[in-house]
Order: C-alpha cells, then structure tokens, then sequence
C-alpha cells in the first residue's frame, strides 16, 4: 500500500514542498490521499485484470440476505475471481433515523462486527477490500468506532481501505498505461434516472484525476455507463432486500453482484462488466406489524 510507513514529512518531501509550509490539513490530505491508493502490478503475459464488486450488504439488518451474499461468492469462485471491491456498507449501522432500532437484529456495534466476522462468505484465496460507508459510519458518529476497521482486524480474507473512497491502481509490465480503478460510497439518495448520479460525480472529477473506471455504492442500484467523459462507471447494486423505508419512497433495490474486466489496448481501457441479479425468496421477507 503506498504510503505505508511513511510520515507526513517523507509524504510532503516526496511531493518537492517542506513538510512546514504545508498546512496541517493539507498534510493530512497527502497523508490520507496516498494511504487511500492500492497498487496491484501483474505480469506482462497475465490475462486481462478480472474482479468482483458489490455493496451495501448490511449485515445486521432484518432485510440481510446472507444466502444471497454467500451464492455471489460463490459464482465469483467459479468464475475464477479472486479480487473482490466492495463499495461500503458492510453493516446496517444504528440510528439512521426514527424507528430505524425496528429494522436491526443485532444492536450495536460490536453484534453487527461478531455477525459480520461470523457469517460474511470466506472462500479460500478470495479477498475483499473493503471501504465504509455512511451505515458503518454512524457507529463512529454514536459511539465512536470504526467498525470496518475492526472487522479487518479479526478477518484476514477483508482488507479495510478506509472510509468513502479508495483507488486502485493496475500496472503490467512493460505496459506504459496504468488502469485506475475508483472505489466510491458517496452520499445523497437516488434520482428517476439512474445513469444521472453518476454522470453528476463524473462531472465533478478533476480532468487530470479521473478513473478509468469508477465502482459506486450507496444507491441500491445496478447500472453500467460504459464511457462518460472518458470514465467507466458502474452502480454495484446490493445484497439487501428492499426495506420498509426503501417501499415507501417507491425505490426499488436491485440485489446482485457484477464481475469486470479491465484492459489496456492500443493505448485505450478496454472494460466490461458482467452483472449477475438474484431474487430474494418471498417468505424471508419479514412482515413488521
């Protein structure tokens, strides 16, 4: 992981500014933009790079579907993939709003990481690095602690990259361009159509920032916008059903898991994105008197 071991000042050296002129946040800002960065360098006669991506499992909640989690795990083995991204919400999080404690079985932070550690898909050789979203953040916001971190620690097929947003970068030798991947878990709620979030994000991008590819959480949705403003995005979809809450706003959770491949061509990102959607069983689906 780049940055790893180095301080603010080698970080503040590296970049060719005293580590004093630097403002505090700036500091921080290198220190975290460098930790937030993965490497991956494969071989020059390795296939094209292949992973997984999900989100929004929410461990703890009433609406969970833990068999569907596992069968996506299960397909992504099959499929030979051993790199898995999973863009945030890991866990159903407390008090998201009111009556939200009628929708959790297990309360409280460390229920949802022993769930989590217990019950999460572990197939041998499969990692799945992790950011967290803004349901495993509200357990920092009441009662400060980082439950991702914390399910990192006691799992050791889940590697936690930090909170929101991580990069990925993807080297082959003797291969002058890199493939940038972007994971992301923003916030806000969905809108009518569903490429128009994500063309929004992409808009926002630095031009001499941007990702070749860009995997979304948050949204419960399942959408691939092949190329915009030179960007392939994709909206990960979900392992929860839809909620009590999501039917009353008329939102519908599309359950599922995509498989992508990435490559280099002529100096162009070659991508594709395959997406895989399952059916939740009607007689799991609680009823809330």
């Amino acid at each position: 992981m780049a940055g790893k071991g180095k301080s603010i000042e080698d970080l503040a050296q590296a970049k060719g500014v005293a580590g004093q002129i630097l403002s505090l946040r700036e500091q921080l800002e290198t220190l975290a933009s460098a930790r937030a960065t993965q490497r991956v360098e494969i071989g020059k006669k390795a296939p094209p790079f292949r992973f997984g991506t999900l989100s929004c499992t929410h461990f703890g909640s009433i609406y969970e579907e833990l068999g569907i989690t596992k069968a996506i795990y299960e397909w992504f083995a099959q499929e030979g993939i051993k790199t898995v991204y999973h863009c945030g919400d890991m866990t159903e999080g407390v008090q998201m709003r009111k009556g939200h404690e009628h929708e959790v079985h297990k309360h409280g932070a460390d229920a949802q990481v022993d769930w989590v550690v217990e019950h999460y898909p572990y197939i041998k050789g499969v990692t799945t690095h992790l950011i967290s979203g803004n349901h495993d953040e509200a357990h920092m916001k009441n009662g400060g602690t980082d439950v991702c971190h914390r399910i990192g620690e006691k799992r050791e097929d889940i590697k936690y990259l930090g909170a929101d947003v991580a990069r990925w970068v993807v080297s082959r030798a003797g291969q002058e361009k890199d493939i940038r991947i972007d994971m992301l878990h923003p916030g806000g709620g969905s809108s009518y159509a569903l490429s128009y979030r994500i063309q929004k994000i992409i808009e926002s991008l630095d031009s001499d920032n941007k990702p070749d590819c860009l995997l979304v959480g948050h949204f419960h949705k399942a959408f691939t916008l092949p190329a915009y403003r030179g960007v392939a995005a994709v909206l990960a979809g979900c392992t929860q059903r839809q909620t009590g809450f999501m039917a009353r706003l008329g939102l519908q959770a599309h359950v599922g898991a995509h498989i992508i491949e990435c490559r280099v061509l002529d100096g162009q990102i070659v991508f594709s994105s395959t997406w895989r959607g399952f059916t939740p069983s009607k007689q799991e689906i609680p009823i809330i008197e």
